[in-house]
């Protein structure tokens, strides 16, 4: 759980840089920030207290894993290419489409040599909601901030 709470508070201080720098629309709701694996496997050894040195490597790859099955976190593309076209281009169904698919999976090869980057996940923006605006994040970036000004 200290992992876990220290890996959603260095993403949302990777969004609020991003945020701050301008490099996303205003109208985008979401924390814009991810993070590298092996950015969040270091992550491990910033753990204090009493949760200092407990994880393994192993361990940290396990957690990760469960994190991103049930939803907390999810992959997203590496920041610097993060135009928001590929999502559309992966959902296209249409003949057209398979074009576009193959040319999404020649850049999603290039994109794992920077290697797997992970955001925050819908199941957190559902149940710690407050905890993200506690960190941090604004809350006009809450995707359940779009429902209230209906």
């Amino acid at each position: 759980m200290a992992y876990f709470r220290l890996v959603i508070e260095k993403i949302v201080e990777k969004g609020i840089e991003v945020l701050e720098e301008g490099n996303s629309s205003s109208a985008a709701v979401g924390c814009p920030g991810a993070m590298n694996r092996m950015e969040l496997i270091n992550l491990r050894t910033d753990m204090t207290g009493s949760h200092k040195d407990k994880l393994s490597i192993l361990q940290t790859e396990q957690a990760l894993e469960t994190l991103e099955n049930e939803g907390w976190l999810v992959r997203v593309a590496p920041p610097d290419e993060d135009n928001g076209s590929d999502d559309e281009d992966s959902d296209d169904d249409e003949e057209g489409g398979m074009s576009k698919k193959r040319k999404k999976r020649s850049s999603s090869k290039r994109m794992s040599l920077k290697g797997t980057f992970y955001g925050i996940g819908p199941r957190s923006f559902m149940e710690l909601g407050d905890f993200l605006q506690k960190v941090g994040l604004p809350a006009d970036r809450m995707p359940q901030s779009i429902l209230h000004r209906v």
